[in-house]
């Protein structure tokens, strides 16, 4: 192997492949191969065609039960994909790799994560290239950009322009062979890419693509500030366009760091996540494609979306917060006893998927009468203070229920409330503790009844939060209010788009 970059592809010597696609366009490198549950594109220099019956090619792209692709698969598209239904538009294009997430058996249906978008294929259209563990392709754990994604391979063709190695700095031309993130545009280049394969630490320096408002961060390989972080973490508040990112840091103030100005990078993305974060991100595509209906209210600026696309979750992780919210589930346990009765929590439409969405994230397990795993839509500029500061009472809305924090059991409701920033939304999901609830059909309220339904929650202690039923009275949604900071505990926040028409 003496050309360019083909050492750095999956296929060694001795090693079998298997040809999924050619693209005289790509020259010198026009055939893509698929190997070792990666895909490479190599000069046919390099190549020798060993024959159709070798065993190791079957392998590659076997056949077995329900098409032969489960959860953890690395897969391609079959050659008949356009004949099933929309594979066409999700963001598997031939030649490209991704990885089976969740796999619906009475669906058969499989969701799959490629290029940081994930999309639900007909099992018929995707082809195994090769058992994986959860961890990624056998010897070969998956390498994700900072923010989480899936790198897939990527070569760049004539006329397409340079990137640039987000890792060493190292300039990638015409015809150079990435592994490439398209949703945060970032790169790394074969040898970086090796490294951080072989279970090596890649830096996850944050760019500029990557600076979305609530991000949490920490200081970086050009961090020149001595301890001006406090030695801890912060929150990124906001991007300036000349390369400069405003952090409000957990143990100290609020000042701006360099993310890409002059060619440095002062931060770091913090990794603060539990469990699996791509099993994460399709849990809650799922709830919200679970969650979601056709209808509005008078808080929905514009049309109602028919899908809301994940792009990225973020876990948020605070003990003292926890440990609070804990307290205050197990007083209000022993305070109701056997009084919560038939509750609203153990119907919300959430709760298909938040028990596993739950175990997943490490956390404990929801009490079915007197929690629920609940949505709240705000602004991106918003978000920041709610994953650094929690919930503030100073700042909560004052609604048909009173003064308090407003929760949405659908994805649609959530994002009446949710502002976009170029286009990306976020919703923060949260664990809320409701107890004994005080459920309110009548939209038609007094002030002063609305003043009473915050009441027997504040003041007579009679419930613990409160219901808006409109989905009984109006046909559109339950709303779920709480008054107090320790009964909400934010869990991810979301980033979405939407999509209509």
């Amino acid at each position: 192997m003496s050309c360019a970059d083909a050492a750095s592809g999956p296929l060694k010597p001795g090693g079998v492949g298997q040809v999924v696609k050619k693209d005289e366009s790509r020259a010198p490198f026009p055939i893509f191969v698929a190997a070792e549950g990666q895909g490479w594109w190599y000069s046919a220099a390099v190549l020798r065609v060993v024959g159709q019956s070798c065993p190791q090619v079957q392998q590659s792209a076997r056949a077995g039960p329900r098409g032969g692709v489960t959860i953890g698969d690395a897969v391609m598209l079959s050659p008949t994909y356009e004949k099933c239904g929309d594979a066409s538009d999700g963001p598997l294009r031939p030649g490209d790799v991704g990885q089976v997430l969740v796999d619906d058996e009475s669906d058969m249906a499989l969701l799959v994560l490629a290029g940081g978008r994930q999309w639900w294929y007909n099992r018929e259209a995707l082809v195994a290239l090769g058992q994986t563990s959860s961890r990624g392709a056998v010897g070969s754990p998956p390498v994700y950009c900072p923010a989480q994604h899936n790198l897939v391979p990527f070569a760049k063709g004539p006329g397409e322009g340079s990137n640039i190695c987000d890792q060493c700095g190292k300039l990638l031309d015409n015809g150079d062979q990435m592994h490439h993130c398209s949703l945060c545009d970032y790169d790394l280049c074969p040898d970086c890419y090796r490294r951080a394969a072989a279970g090596k630490e890649v830096g996850s320096r944050l760019s500029a693509a990557m600076a979305l408002p609530g991000v949490r961060v920490c200081r970086g390989p050009d961090w020149n500030r001595d301890d001006q972080d406090g030695g801890g973490e912060g929150v990124l508040v906001g991007l300036d366009s000349d390369g400069w990112a405003k952090v409000k840091w957990e143990k100290a103030g609020t000042n701006k760091y360099r993310v890409g100005q002059s060619g440095k990078y002062d931060l770091v993305l913090a990794q603060r996540f539990f469990g699996d974060q791509d099993c994460s991100e399709a849990l809650l595509q799922r709830m919200f494609d679970a969650t979601k209906k056709q209808k509005s209210t008078m808080d929905r600026s514009g049309a109602v979306p028919n899908a809301f696309v994940v792009l990225r979750v973020d876990q948020v992780q605070n003990p003292s917060w926890h440990e609070s919210y804990m307290t205050s589930k197990r007083q209000m346990l022993r305070l109701r006893g056997q009084g919560l009765g038939s509750s609203p929590s153990s119907s919300v439409l959430t709760k298909t998927v938040a028990d596993q969405l739950i175990t997943n994230a490490g956390k404990d397990a929801l009490s079915t009468d007197a929690e629920a795993v609940l949505l709240h839509g705000t602004s991106p500029s918003s978000v920041a203070g709610i994953v650094s500061s929690r919930f503030d009472p100073d700042r909560c809305k004052f609604g048909l229920a009173g003064k308090g924090f407003y929760f949405a059991e659908s994805v649609t409701k959530a994002d009446e409330y949710a502002r976009a920033s170029n286009g990306v939304c976020c919703i923060v999901v949260c664990r809320v503790l409701l107890g004994r609830v005080n459920v309110c059909g009548d939209m038609l309220l007094t002030p002063e009844q609305r003043q009473g339904l915050e009441d027997s929650v504040r003041k007579e202690g009679a419930f613990d939060s409160v219901m808006m039923d409109r989905e009984r009275c109006r046909d559109t949604f339950r709303e779920f209010v709480v008054y107090d900071t320790t009964q909400c505990l934010p869990l991810f926040v979301v980033w979405y788009k939407r999509r209509t028409g």
